[in-house]
C-alpha cells in the first residue's frame, strides 16, 4: 500500500497558499521609455496578473481534498471490484456501480469574476507533476483532468472527450480503441468509468451551464452520476449561475451538486489591492494617480467588481491612451475605452450603475436583483410565467416583473 499523501503536494493554507497561488508577471519601469509598439505588445501582460482571494484559497482546499481523497480509494479492494464489474458491463451492456458516494461538488460563479482562473492556479499547485506513478499495483494516475462541456449536451461526446484527455497526457490509446469498435454509450461509460478509476484523480468538466438550454442536460447529468458510482473518483462542475437553477429542480441531482458559490466582489480591501496592483504596471508615459473616485468608477463600470472587465477596462484605456498620443490613464481615457471597448457590455453594465446612483423614488428603474431567479429574464415567455406567478401567489405582476428586468413607470 503506498502513502498517498506522499505523492501530492503539502497542503498550503494562509499566507504560504497566496503567495504559493499570485501570477505577478515581471515589470520594467523603462518600459514607458519605449516605442509605442514595444509598450503595446508589453501590455498583455495585465492579463497575466493573478491577485488571489479569498474564493481562491477556498477553491483550492476543495480540489485538494477532493483528489486527495480520490487517489485514496484506488488503493481500496472496492475499487478492484469495480474494474472487473465495470468490465462485465461493457461485455454485457449493463450493470451498475459498486463504489457509490462519489465526491461531485460546483463551483459556480458569474462569468469573469475569476473562478476558472482560480480552478487553474488551485490545479497548477496540486498538479505540479501532471503524472502520478506508483508501484503497489504499478499505476499512472492524472491528479486534475479538464474537459469542456459538449456545447450540445452530448453524453457520447463528453465520454469520448475524457478518454481524449486521458489519451494526451498518458500517451494511451482509449480514444482510439472507442471510436475503432464503435462503442455504444453503455459500453462507453463502462470504458470511461474504467480508464478514470484508473487514471484521474478528480475530473472537472467546465461551461457545465449548456445543459440549461439542451433538451440533452438531463441526460448528461444523470451521466455525469453514474460515472460517479461506477468510478469512485472525484467530480467538479464548473460554470455560470443559470445551471445552479437547474441543479436545484430535483432531490437527487441537488445533493450531487453541492458546492461553491460566488457572486459580484465587494467593494472592499481587495478590489481596491486589485486595481491598485492593475495600475502599478504603468505602460503610458505619464505615471497615472489611482485615488478613490476612480477606484468606485472602475468598480460601477465593470458591472460590481468584475475581474474581467476590470482588467480589459484599465487595458483598453492605456491601449487608447498610446495610440492617440495622450499618454494618460485616467477617468477620460477609461470612460473612452468603456464607450469604444465595452460598448457591447452596456446592457449589463449600467443597470449597475443606475442602482448605485439612484436615490429611493417610487418613479426610479429598478434593477435585476442579483437572485437565481433572474433566469426568467431571458425567458421567452416571462410574461406568462410572471403572470401565473403572481396570480398564484396575489403578488402584485409590476412588483413581481422589477426582480427580473428593469421597470419604469410612467404617469399617463
Amino acid at each position: 500500500m503506498n502513502d498517498i499523501l506522499g505523492y501530492l503536494p503539502p497542503m498550503l493554507t494562509g499566507d504560504e497558499l497566496m503567495k504559493a497561488l499570485a501570477v505577478y508577471p515581471p515589470y520594467d519601469p523603462t518600459i514607458k521609455e519605449k516605442s509605442a509598439a514595444e509598450r503595446l505588445v508589453a501590455l498583455t501582460s495585465l492579463y497575466d496578473i493573478y491577485h488571489p482571494s479569498r474564493m481562491s484559497a477556498e477553491i483550492y482546499s476543495k480540489i485538494h481534498l477532493a483528489t486527495l481523497r480520490s487517489l485514496q480509494k484506488k488503493q481500496s479492494i472496492t475499487a478492484v471490484r469495480q474494474l472487473a464489474a465495470n468490465k462485465k458491463m461493457m461485455m454485457q451492456q449493463q450493470g451498475r456501480g459498486i463504489i457509490s458516494g462519489a465526491d461531485c461538488f460546483t463551483i459556480i460563479g458569474k462569468s469573469g469574476i475569476g473562478k476558472s482562473s482560480a480552478v487553474w492556479r488551485a490545479i497548477s499547485l496540486i498538479g505540479a507533476n501532471k503524472i502520478i506513478e506508483w508501484d503497489e499495483p504499478f499505476q499512472k494516475v492524472i491528479p486534475c483532468l479538464v474537459v469542456q462541456c459538449p456545447f450540445d449536451s452530448s453524453v457520447k461526446n463528453l465520454l469520448l472527450s475524457i478518454l481524449y484527455g486521458i489519451d494526451e497526457i498518458l500517451e494511451t490509446k482509449y480514444y482510439q480503441t472507442a471510436l475503432r469498435t464503435h462503442a455504444t454509450t453503455d459500453m462507453l461509460l463502462a470504458s470511461v468509468s474504467s480508464a478514470c478509476l484508473n487514471h484521474v484523480g478528480t475530473l472537472f468538466i467546465d461551461e457545465i451551464q449548456s445543459v440549461v438550454a439542451s433538451k440533452n442536460g438531463r441526460n448528461l447529468v444523470n451521466c455525469v452520476t453514474q460515472l460517479l458510482n461506477m468510478s469512485g473518483i472525484s467530480v467538479s462542475m464548473i460554470g455560470t449561475p443559470e445551471s445552479q437553477i437547474f441543479f436545484e429542480s430535483a432531490y437527487q441531482v441537488g445533493r450531487r451538486t453541492l458546492g461553491l458559490v460566488y457572486d459580484n466582489l465587494a467593494y472592499d480591501a481587495y478590489y481596491k489591492d486589485f486595481c491598485r496592483l492593475l495600475f502599478s504596471y504603468c505602460f503610458v508615459q505619464n505615471e497615472p494617480v489611482l485615488n478613490e473616485a476612480m477606484t468606485a468608477w472602475l468598480y460601477e463600470h465593470s458591472s460590481g467588481g468584475n475581474i474581467a472587465l476590470t482588467v480589459a477596462l484599465v487595458y483598453g484605456a492605456s491601449e487608447i491612451a498610446i495610440l492617440s498620443g495622450k499618454e494618460r490613464l485616467n477617468v477620460a481615457t477609461l470612460s473612452e475605452a468603456y464607450e469604444k471597448r465595452l460598448s457591447n457590455m452596456h446592457g449589463f453594465v449600467e443597470p449597475y450603475i443606475r442602482q448605485t446612483h439612484s436615490k429611493p423614488s417610487k418613479a426610479k428603474a429598478t434593477v435585476p436583483e442579483p437572485m437565481e431567479q433572474n433566469v426568467l429574464a431571458d425567458a421567452p415567455n416571462l410574461m406568462a410565467i410572471a403572470a401565473t406567478r403572481a396570480k398564484e401567489t396575489k403578488e402584485d405582476i409590476v412588483e413581481l416583473l422589477k426582480k427580473h428586468i428593469p421597470v419604469m413607470e410612467v404617469s399617463v
